[in-house]
């Protein structure tokens, strides 16, 4: 190899791909979800049947479009059992802790449908007592000018 051909050869950058095709991964991860019952499918599961170190390398082949829809897919299956679990058992919370970490989370919102009539008396009154309070501040704040 002469300096000439040294410098305008181009190397891939980074560590090469562990599927050289969709298909390749694709079937992978349906021999993964075919061979593994469903109460035991996890992403560190997938992954480690992958041949990954770990679970992050399915989040990063999710960014190449070329596979995104298949790990999409996949994690979906996995949250899918989660779900079945969370049905199925008295204790749910490896469930819903699993489900937190792919990013489902426990909110409860609350509109003006759900508030009672004497909770809206309540919060009426509260305003009231403020804007008295703001009188008095102000009509205190005038008397000692």
């Amino acid at each position: 190899m002469t300096n000439e051909t040294k410098h305008t050869e181009k190397r891939p950058l980074g560590k090469p791909r562990m599927f050289k095709t969709p298909e390749e991964l694709q079937e992978k991860v349906d021999a993964y979800f075919d061979e593994t019952p469903l109460n035991e499918q996890t992403i560190t599961g997938l992954a480690l049947d992958l041949g990954f170190v770990d679970r992050q390398s399915i989040y990063d082949y999710e960014k190449r479009p070329e596979y995104s829809c298949i790990i999409k897919k996949a994690r979906s299956k996995v949250e899918y059992s989660y779900e079945v679990h969370l049905k199925k058992n008295d204790k749910p919370t490896g469930a819903i802790f699993a489900l937190k970490n792919m990013g489902w989370r426990d909110e409860r919102k609350i509109t003006t449908e759900d508030v009672t009539p004497i909770d809206k008396r309540i919060i009426e009154a509260r305003k009231r007592r403020s804007n008295f309070s703001e009188i008095d501040d102000q009509s205190e704040d005038e008397e000692d000018e």
